[in-house]
């Protein structure tokens, strides 16, 4: 995971990455560390510009992983 991490662009990216970190750190058990990633993760998922001038929705976090965003909520909140 690390040696992708230096590759991430869009607010899409850093959740996907992040998210990922969390639930397998909380799946190792760590959750502590786990709740650390799930909460980048939220908030590259509450981003409502990607930072590109020209393109501004660019590489948004959407609707689309929703389930994902409950999930890691449950996580913060434990």
């Amino acid at each position: 995971m690390e040696k992708t991490k230096t590759r991430l662009m869009f607010p899409v990216d850093y959740f996907i990455w992040n998210a990922t970190c969390a639930i397998l750190l909380q799946n190792e058990g760590n959750i502590s560390e786990a709740r650390q990633y799930a909460k980048v993760a939220l908030e590259a998922a509450a981003q409502e510009k990607s930072g590109f001038r020209y393109h501004p929705t660019v590489g948004l976090v959407g609707d689309k992983y929703e389930q994902t965003k409950k999930s890691l909520v449950g996580l913060t909140n434990a």
